[in-house]
């Protein structure tokens, strides 16, 4: 079997008490699938060709974060995890002295 998937995703969200940031989610994606059953060649797709749903992230201590995501209409989804940042150099979230700062 054989998937080929072409996807575009847009995401909407607003971050309170700088460590909530729920959010909304729309895909649209699509491709051909291609197998084999009973030796005949066959191809395929899929029933849903889009994803609505809704999701939160958690900003957690030490660069971690829990999300959570429920994508209920169109292709249903459910996930849950949790990510870290590996460097330091990349995160988003480190604090600059106030003494590095630029005055506005």
């Amino acid at each position: 079997m054989l998937a080929v998937d072409f996807r575009v995703t847009g995401i909407a969200g607003k971050t309170f008490f700088d460590i909530l940031s729920p959010y909304l989610v729309l895909r649209a994606f699509g491709g051909p699938v291609f197998w084999e059953h009973e030796g005949e060649s066959e191809t395929g797709g899929d029933k849903y060709h889009f994803q609505i749903g809704a999701g939160m992230v958690l900003a957690l201590p030490r660069r971690f974060d829990a999300f959570v995501e429920v994508v209920p209409v169109g292709e249903r989804a459910a996930a849950l995890g949790l990510s870290g940042i590996l460097s330091e150099r990349h995160s988003p979230r480190l604090d600059i002295p106030p003494s590095s700062r630029a005055d506005p």
